[in-house]
């Protein structure tokens, strides 16, 4: 088919117009923008329509945004790196680094993301970026309360065993390796 070496050459001529577009927000607008051919929206016969060159550029240069923040652990200020923060409009999802930010692009209008990390209360920011404008979405995440899980890690004849290595699944904390008691914190 023809049409990808032709919505590839539209993505190099949007980002050539925006190098900061991500990937998530290529795509939106080239539905955003195409012409829809058919019956009304997403088909099987045509998709989402003929791709708009120039619309599409055009939303790339004026559409669209940037929405960054800072999260940070609200009872040390420390930045938290590692944050998940997913836009549920699109899936897009990205990760705080070291120093507790992120930042992607986004098409003009309400945005709302969801920031997520072990230990954390999850919360939800929203606001509304303006075309080719900084949307600041910064917040400050709850610690959960904690605790201590421990034990001892006996063998099939009752006995303590050491050294054994206790992982807790789908957590992500450290293994800890049993003492010679067979016990573990």
């Amino acid at each position: 088919s023809m049409a990808g070496p032709h919505v590839a050459g539209i993505v190099a001529l949007m980002r050539q117009a925006n190098p900061d577009l991500d990937v998530i927000t290529i795509k939106e607008i080239l539905m955003a923008t195409a012409i829809d051919v058919g019956p009304l929206g997403n088909d099987n016969a045509n998709g989402w329509g003929f791709v708009d060159a120039y619309a599409a550029v055009l939303a790339a240069l004026t559409d669209v945004g940037k929405v960054t923040g800072t999260i940070t652990a609200a009872e040390t200020g420390q930045p938290l790196a590692g944050v998940a923060v997913t836009r549920p409009s699109n899936g897009g999802r990205y990760l705080t680094d070291g120093s507790g930010q992120f930042v992607f692009s986004a098409r003009a209008g309400e945005i709302l993301v969801e920031v997520e990390r072990y230990g954390y209360y999850p919360a939800t920011l929203t606001g509304v970026l303006a075309q080719n404008d900084t949307l600041f979405l910064d917040t400050a995440m709850i610690a959960l309360p904690q605790g201590t899980v421990s034990g001892t890690v006996y063998d099939p004849e009752g006995q303590p065993v050491a050294g054994a290595t206790v992982r807790v699944l789908d957590v992500p904390i450290p293994a800890v390796v049993t003492g010679q008691d067979g016990r573990y914190t």
